[in-house]
């Protein structure tokens, strides 16, 4: 697919988003492309991490006896990681690219 022939970038990008299957990845080669990683921060409580993590991974065909013992276990270990502000670290990074649109005569 010729991205830089695409005048609507979102709207192409939205349809490839929903052609995909959940989980399915898009590969693309892109040139001029600058790339740069912003760390996004979701540290928080005890509480507030766990409730990240147990919604954002999918615990759900876990039985609930595992369940608990896995939100048991994290209870335990976590508040070791605790910082000097009082949050446990949650942190992931993003990569992010960025380019412009070069057109041919302007």
């Amino acid at each position: 697919m010729a991205f830089m022939l695409m005048t609507d970038i979102d709207r192409v990008a939205a349809e490839l988003a929903r052609g995909l299957r959940p989980g399915g990845q898009l590969s693309l080669i892109l040139s001029g492309v600058q790339w740069h990683t912003e760390e996004i921060d979701f540290s928080g409580s005890l509480d507030q991490v766990w409730n990240f993590v147990s919604t954002g991974y999918n615990l759900f065909p876990l039985s609930d006896p595992a369940s608990s013992a896995l939100k048991t276990a994290f209870f335990a270990a976590a508040p070791a990681l605790t910082r000097s502000d009082g949050l446990i670290p949650l942190a992931f990074p993003a990569h992010l690219a960025s380019t412009r649109t070069v057109h041919k005569g302007r």
